[in-house]
This record gives C-alpha cells, sequence and structure tokens, in this order.
C-alpha cells in the first residue's frame, strides 16, 4: 500500500477550503479557519528557509514575513482557483517564495552572507544513501558545508521541501510550478553533482 503523505489533502477538504475562499473574497471573517490552519505551518516554513538560504535567524523578521504572506493571499484572494488541482496551501507556498525574495531583494543586509546549512547536516543521511558516501566523515561534511550555499536558490529550495519539509514530487511540483519528472531529474544531477564535489574534495 503506497504511503499517504503527511501533506496530502483530499478533493473533499480541497473543495472544503474553496468554498471557504469563496466566501472571504467578499467576507475577510471568512478567511480565519484558513489562516488559523495554516499560520504556524507558513511560519514555520519561512523560518526555515531564512536561515538555510541566508543564514538569517530572526523570530520577529519571521512573524513579519509570515504576516505579508497572508496579507498577500487576502490581497489576491480573487485571483485563487482550483487549476490543476493545486491546493490552497501550495499557493501559500508560491506566495511565501515571492514575500522572501522580496524581503531579499529590498533589504540591506542583501550582502553575501556566509550561508550556514548545518541544519542540513542531519538528513544527509537521505542525501548521501543513494550514492554510499559516509556524512559521519568530519572532512566530507565541511566540503558539503561551503558547496550547499553555492547552490541556487531553486535547488536549496528543492532540498529543503524534499529533505526538511518531507514533501513527495507531486506537492512539491504544485509548490514549484515544475513538473515532477522535471523535479526528479533536477534532484538526480543535484545529488550526482554533490557527489562528484565532496568526492573530488575529499580525493
Amino acid at each position: 500500500m503506497k504511503a499517504i503523505s503527511k501533506h496530502h489533502i483530499s478533493d473533499t477538504e480541497m473543495a472544503e477550503e474553496f468554498n471557504i475562499i469563496e466566501r472571504a473574497k467578499t467576507d475577510i471573517d471568512e478567511f480565519k479557519p484558513l489562516y488559523h490552519k495554516y499560520y504556524n505551518e507558513i511560519k514555520k516554513s519561512v523560518e526555515n528557509t531564512l536561515f538555510v538560504n541566508y543564514a538569517i535567524k530572526n523570530e520577529e523578521l519571521t512573524k513579519d514575513i509570515t504576516a505579508s504572506v497572508f496579507e498577500s493571499a487576502l490581497t489576491k484572494l480573487h485571483q485563487y482557483k482550483i487549476i490543476n488541482g493545486i491546493p490552497f496551501k501550495s499557493w501559500l507556498y508560491r506566495i511565501m517564495q515571492n514575500e522572501i525574495a522580496s524581503y531579499i531583494r529590498k533589504s540591506a543586509t542583501r550582502e553575501k552572507h556566509e550561508k550556514f546549512v548545518g541544519q542540513l547536516i542531519p538528513k544527509y543521511d537521505e542525501i548521501h544513501t543513494s550514492y554510499s558516501m559516509s556524512p559521519t566523515e568530519d572532512a566530507k561534511l565541511n566540503h558539503l558545508k561551503k558547496y550547499l550555499p553555492k547552490l541556487r536558490q531553486n535547488d536549496q529550495l528543492l532540498l529543503q521541501y524534499r529533505f526538511f519539509n518531507d514533501y513527495s514530487y507531486k506537492e512539491i511540483s504544485k509548490i514549484m510550478g515544475l513538473s515532477e519528472n522535471n523535479l526528479r531529474t533536477r534532484m538526480t544531477r543535484l545529488l550526482k553533482k554533490i557527489q562528484n564535489y565532496i568526492e573530488n574534495k575529499s580525493a
């Protein structure tokens, strides 16, 4: 039996959320159930994204960006429609990515941070398994820490969604707007790049 993702949302639940959204388009108070349902999840993802991608760990900033996500969602609520089975949560994640990107563009702190990716190391077991690499070797872990920040933001997000948030490729597809096959191919190439880099540095 195929395991059901913890992020799975049924067609019934999606339809119920769509009905709430339709009501919220004319009465903002109707939006509250969705706000309370997804606030903590979006806030945690904002926190992870800022920390992993930009070495920023700031509770107030996290709250501010999370608030901006929901404010933007309310502003654009009239644009939301169930297209190709994209859940409201996936739509929120797309808005979240845009809000974080907007902050980084506008922020005076956009200077090149030394990106810290220590949070990813505990998950490295899942990455290295395919290539029989030992994540416990200090030298390789140090090479990994130096290399991951050099990856493109979308590649870092792909790693985060797959290994941090435990999203399936189908769910990531809806969040990032890329096909599942595209994501699987990118992940395979990405893991191979990581493997080659570490092996070359460790040689």
